[in-house]
């Protein structure tokens, strides 16, 4: 089906007019139902109501109702923080007068890493740069590997030794323990929108 939501993104009545407008998103533990209305752009024609079914559902943001397109990819840095190792990248000694200027290169390694992503992966997360620029000797950040892999380049473009230690793999707290994430995670887009799940069914409503 989404080959068929495919085919009228691509037509020039949707792109002069068209969009999906979400109708409701509802959840129950792991599984969730977004529902969406397709403007196709022809005019007199009705929106088309469609669903995607949610199945082990891990994540998700909304941050508009409308969006322009859809699609499902298994490679987002968004996936990052379910997907990933994370670990913990340690820094040198920093004099006080270089802190501001690293801190700019960790932003800016960030926005270049994550690109779209930021909503999922929003700057200052894990992040203790701050105190340890301010300290001269610490944890800059914790968080996904590709991450802190940019961030390590960054610092060390500015002469700042560093070093990446206590890899983990993948894992989340489920209210009682930490639990290995299920491999093969997906990311659907919509818009501003993301959800992350183990899998998806897109039709149309009836």
């Amino acid at each position: 089906m989404l080959n068929e939501l495919h085919r009228v993104f691509g037509t020039m009545e949707f792109e002069d007019n068209g969009m999906l407008r979400v109708t409701g998103f509802e959840c129950q533990g792991a599984e969730a139902t977004l529902r969406f209305d397709l403007h196709t752009g022809v005019e007199q024609e009705p929106p088309q109501p469609w669903r995607v079914d949610c199945h082990g559902l891990e994540g998700f943001a909304f941050s508009s109702s409308l969006a322009y397109n859809l699609d499902v990819t298994d490679d987002d840095p968004a996936l990052w923080p379910h997907t990933q190792p994370s670990a913990k990248l340690y820094c040198s000694v920093v004099t006080p007068d270089k802190a501001d200027a690293l801190l700019g290169a960790l932003y800016r390694a960030h926005v270049e890493a994550v690109g779209e992503a930021d909503e999922a992966i929003p700057f200052g997360r894990g992040l203790n740069a701050v105190n340890a620029f301010d300290g001269g000797l610490g944890l800059v950040a914790e968080g996904p590997l590709s991450l802190l892999r940019a961030y390590q380049r960054s610092l060390e473009v500015h002469g700042v030794r560093t070093s990446v230690i206590g890899e983990q793999p993948p894992h989340r707290w489920d209210g009682q323990q930490w639990i290995r994430m299920p491999a093969g995670l997906q990311l659907l887009v919509f818009g501003d929108n993301w959800i992350v799940a183990e899998s998806f069914e897109i039709a149309r409503a009836v």
